[in-house]
């Protein structure tokens, strides 16, 4: 079974292709399946490295490229991801979208949702967040949850589609009870924000903690939202997850986590033994690129706009 899929973060691409392990997918075995086989255990053993020079990578590419030739679903999909990255072959997106459209046509989620990719960037196609909506649609359809993220930030962004909240929670939920990290966040700022549905505090706990012990570090920023929105709110507690996701990182998260301990600080609460002012909070916040941070600073310091 195959075990690869394209990644992306629906309007924060970072590249075409990146590889990581998760959900099975059907393999063809009808028509050349030994060559396709052959050519994906090369790939796998070499850790799918972008190797021009291996002469094992070279002839698993020529495997691969008979087996699409002949019409396996499989080796057409995985010939998309060969072109689209430049795995043993020259990168080439026009060829990528060739082959990943003609193994999306036989339905293969993979395939349809790397398709989406393509249009949802522009790679070897003409940009159109419409098409991209409607192959993560049919992805999604297909029950291919990392297909589900994407869709559901579409329908919350008004993105090749009408906006819809509704939609949106209905499928940030439906990946997050599969275990799509970034859903589980988004659907517990869903609960905590009433996006799509009534404010759910306790779930909105829950599904924020489980994204956080996954590793998402926005959940650590939402944590500190969360216990500044009780009545009353919990500093305490607030504070202590801004520190957290401070230190966890990313620049962007830290950003947004120093942004927060500025606006606690305005109000008066501080982290205890700290007496940071607001104004160098939102000094590094704005260093990070934080574009609210920088006014509040400007605002601090008797800018005028």
């Amino acid at each position: 079974m195959e075990k690869i899929f394209l990644h992306n973060l629906h309007a924060h691409s970072i590249g075409f292709i990146q590889l990581i392990y998760q959900l099975p997918l059907p393999f063809d075995y009808t028509i050349a399946a030994d060559n396709t086989r052959r050519a994906l255990v090369v790939f796998y053993r070499s850790r799918w490295t972008r190797n021009y020079s291996s002469k094992y990578i070279k002839r698993a590419s020529i495997l691969l490229h008979q087996a699409a030739e002949l019409g396996n679903i499989s080796a057409m999909n995985f010939l998309g991801l060969l072109y689209g990255d430049g795995w043993g072959v020259a990168k080439d997106y026009t060829q990528a979208v060739f082959w990943l459209q003609k193994a999306a046509a036989a339905r293969h989620p993979l395939a349809i949702y790397n398709l989406a990719v393509a249009y949802d960037n522009g790679l070897g196609v003409d940009k159109s967040h419409y098409k991209a909506f409607q192959l993560f649609l049919e992805a999604a359809n297909l029950s291919y949850v990392v297909a589900m993220h994407p869709l559901g930030s579409m329908y919350e962004q008004g993105t090749g589609t009408e906006k819809n909240y509704v939609r949106a929670r209905y499928w940030y939920k439906k990946a997050a009870i599969a275990g799509h990290t970034v859903a589980t966040y988004d659907l517990g700022r869903c609960y905590m924000r009433g996006i799509g549905g009534p404010v759910r505090m306790p779930a909105a706990k829950r599904w924020l903690e489980a994204a956080q012990t996954a590793g998402e570090v926005m959940a650590t920023v939402a944590l500190g939202n969360y216990f500044t929105l009780l009545s009353p709110p919990n500093w305490k507690q607030a504070l202590t997850w801004y520190e957290r996701a401070v230190e966890q990182g990313p620049q962007q998260e830290s950003a947004r986590a120093l942004y927060q301990l500025g606006k606690a600080a305005l109000l008066g609460q501080h982290i205890p033994g700290r007496s940071t002012e607001a104004k160098e909070y939102f000094q590094w916040a704005a260093k990070f690129g934080h574009p609210r941070a920088a006014i509040e600073l400007a605002l601090l310091t008797g800018e005028s706009f």
